[in-house]
């Protein structure tokens, strides 16, 4: 099995440690999202919202090792975080995933 099969938080824990609060906050956002943590995702935001443009434009515009927010929600199935992402943050379902 590649590290493309395994799990998100898996991938991150081989390149990161498993001591999450060592990793980047771009890391955990991405997390949060995979699990569909609205609330952590949403506390995270805005804890990388260092430059003030908001907590929707940080949430789209953040991205870890190529992953954004909606890839994570969208490829665990967690509909509430991917629903949030998409209508309230108004992510683009279109952009490609580089990880």
């Amino acid at each position: 099995m590649g590290t493309r099969e395994l799990p998100l938080p898996c991938q991150f824990e081989l390149l990161l440690g498993t001591d999450r609060d060592q990793w980047p906050l771009e890391a955990r956002f991405i997390e949060a999202a995979h699990h569909g943590e609205v609330r952590e995702i949403k506390k995270i935001a805005k804890e990388l919202d260092v430059h003030g443009h908001g907590i929707p434009v940080t949430m789209a515009s953040t991205t870890y090792m190529g992953f954004n927010a909606l890839h994570a929600a969208g490829g665990s199935g967690r509909l509430p975080a991917y629903q949030y992402l998409i209508e309230e943050v108004k992510m683009d379902i279109n952009k490609p995933d580089t990880s």
